[in-house]
Formats: C-alpha cells, sequence, structure tokens
C-alpha cells in the first residue's frame, strides 16, 4: 500500500511507494522538495546545505569579494606569489611639450529675431463679426489682410459657428434622451478587471455547449465535489501546431497562468473550465462536432504504479509541451463527447477510490 502524505507546501494530497520513505522527492504539483514520511510516520526535516569554510579556494573568493570598493579607483591589489612569470620592466616615456592653443576671436552675436505682433484688428472683427454679422470699420493704421484672405477667413469663422451650433444642439437632445449611469458612493469600491468566474467558460461565449458534475469518493464512501478539478476539451481535429504549456492546467497554479493557458486554448477551439464548489462546470466551444474530454482531478490521488494510456499519451504530445508535467499524481480521466451545436451535452464523471 503506498504511503499517503500531504506537500507541505501547497497542501495537495501525495501518494508513493513505500521504497521512497524517508527519501526527499519534488511534488508533482508546485515543484517543491518535500521529504516522504518514515513508515513509522516520522518526518525528517530535510537539512540546509553548510559552507566548507575550509575549503581554501572558497575562502580566497570570499576575501576577494570582501576586497570589492576597498581599495581606491584605479588600484588594483597584486599577488607575487600568484605570479609565475616575471614582469618586464616598465618603460618610462616623455611626451613632447604641447603648444598652447591660440585664442579664438569671439563671435558675434546674432541678432535677436523680431516677432511681429499678434493683430489685435483680427480679434476685434471678430467679435464684432459675431455681433453684427459685418465687419466693423478700423482706421487708417490698423492691420488689413488682403481681400481674398479675409474673404476665407469670413467664410471659415461662419462654418464653425454653424458647426459649434449643431454639436451644441445634437448633444443637448442625446442628452436628454439617455439617462446617465449611476456613479458608485463616495468611498465605495471600485470595480476592476474581476478574475472570470472559476465554473465558468469564456466571457464572449453566447452559451455553454458542455454541461455537467465532477464528484470523488472519499475514504470513508462518501461521494462529494471535486472542487478544483480542471475539465479540458480538445477538438478531435486540431488547427495549429503551437503546443500549450502545462503551466496554468494544474491545481497549484496561479490564476494568471490559467488565464492565459485558456485563452490559448479557446483560439485552437477547445475549451477549459474548473469545477466550482458544488461539483458544477460549464464549457462553450466555437461550433458542433467530436471532441476529446479530460478531466484532472483534484482530491484523488493516482496509485504509484498507474501510467497513462496509450492513446491518452499521444493525444496530450500532440498538445501539450510536456504532458507528465500535466497529469502530474492526481487521477486522470479521458472520454469523449459529440455536441450537436443546439442544445448543451451533459457529461458527468466520478472518481471512484484506486485500487
Amino acid at each position: 500500500m503506498p504511503i499517503k502524505f500531504r506537500c507541505v507546501h501547497c497542501r495537495q494530497l501525495l501518494g508513493i511507494s513505500r521504497g521512497k520513505a524517508g527519501q526527499p522527492v519534488d511534488c508533482p504539483s508546485c515543484g517543491r522538495t518535500v521529504r516522504v514520511p518514515n513508515l513509522d510516520g516520522r518526518v525528517d526535516p530535510i537539512a540546509t546545505p553548510e559552507l566548507d569554510l575550509q575549503d581554501s579556494a572558497l575562502a580566497k573568493a570570499l576575501d576577494q569579494l570582501a576586497m570589492i570598493g576597498q581599495l581606491p579607483e584605479g588600484e588594483v591589489e597584486f599577488d607575487e606569489a600568484d605570479d609565475k612569470s616575471a614582469r618586464p620592466p616598465a618603460v618610462v616615456t616623455t611626451a613632447p611639450p604641447v603648444a598652447a592653443p591660440k585664442p579664438i576671436a569671439p563671435v558675434a552675436p546674432l541678432p535677436a529675431q523680431i516677432v511681429a505682433p499678434k493683430p489685435a484688428a483680427a480679434e476685434a472683427d471678430l467679435a464684432d463679426l459675431a455681433r453684427t454679422g459685418a465687419p466693423a470699420p478700423h482706421p487708417a493704421t490698423a492691420w488689413q489682410p488682403p481681400p481674398v484672405a479675409r474673404s476665407a477667413m469670413v467664410a471659415t469663422s461662419l462654418v464653425g459657428l454653424a458647426a459649434l451650433a449643431l454639436g451644441f444642439t445634437a448633444g443637448y437632445i442625446t442628452g436628454r434622451g439617455t439617462a446617465p449611469a449611476a456613479a458608485p458612493a463616495s468611498g465605495g469600491p471600485v470595480a476592476t478587471n474581476p478574475e472570470p468566474s472559476p465554473a465558468g467558460p469564456a466571457a464572449t461565449a453566447s452559451k455553454p455547449a458542455l454541461r455537467g458534475r465532477i464528484t470523488y469518493r472519499t475514504e470513508a464512501g462518501d461521494s462529494r465535489p471535486d472542487a478544483g478539478a480542471r475539465v479540458i476539451v480538445l477538438p478531435e481535429k486540431r488547427t495549429g501546431t503551437v503546443k500549450l504549456s502545462e503551466a496554468g492546467f494544474r491545481a497549484a497554479d496561479a490564476a494568471a497562468d490559467f488565464q492565459v493557458v485558456a485563452a490559448m486554448l479557446r483560439a485552437s477551439g477547445g475549451d477549459v473550465a474548473i469545477v466550482g464548489e458544488d461539483g458544477q462546470y460549464e464549457i462553450a466551444l466555437p461550433a458542433a462536432g467530436n471532441y476529446h474530454i479530460l478531466v484532472l482531478s483534484r482530491f484523488q490521488p493516482e496509485s504509484g504504479d498507474a501510467k497513462p494510456e496509450p492513446g491518452l499519451r499521444s493525444l496530450l504530445e500532440a498538445w501539450f509541451s510536456r504532458p507528465e508535467q500535466l497529469l502530474g499524481r492526481v487521477r486522470h480521466h479521458l472520454g469523449q463527447v459529440n455536441y450537436k451545436g443546439t442544445e448543451p451535452s451533459l457529461w458527468d464523471h466520478s472518481f471512484e477510490r484506486a485500487s
């Protein structure tokens, strides 16, 4: 009978053969190292590696690290005992005198740029035009634009005023016919980008194509919802060759990784869902057809000597980069379902106790 224990890091229930008692192993769920309990139930702590301070090479490396930042800039400590060859004598050379540079004649400053003042008459023309519709007379010394430019200015102003009036009227009418959105109460929580419901399909799906319930059998023989189990649906005919990463499909993976791999799988014509607390799940599919459905249990461990079926291994090798890391040490089941494209198909599964 295998030894059963829980990972001290992710609390995953693990099972391993009795020959591994007392040995350190890697958790297939989180990848961290744990020690298998002894046959009497005692768990020895994992020893922390210690530095061998008697190692001369290590001591010398630590001394060199300690001297970093203590020597003046440009000075390098040299150990003559480590130098096996004689250093060549230093050659002293005398640089020729450098002639003093000739003074450069000052450059005359550039004249300041003359900026023409903005004619005040143009603003007065627009103000008078808005009041009376005709330009006001100006003194002989005022700025006068050419006749063609003056006509274009008047036409542009009239078009702009008409567009402004039309836009204000349309906005007023639209605002009266549309109710304003209710603002959140002061001090209340502000909605951000929430994570998708773990048991639901993609947000863009119009209706579910597959739904059901996943359960598992406890040691006492009770049937309970396998909350957190993964339901992966793969199309029978795949389009594309990019393989998916197993990170995100396992129970101990981060929610952000799950969203990434779920988006990639949905783009390939499949879907993935996380079983809810009540054991229910829903899957959305883009079109009718035959699909493979793979369920990874959350609470039911796999027996120590169990191996995946040849058909399952070939299927997963076509979709995932490391199928063995995807399956881990949890119970799994592969089935088939036919979605007719109208009503959602029902598919349930119960994980029984490993013999």
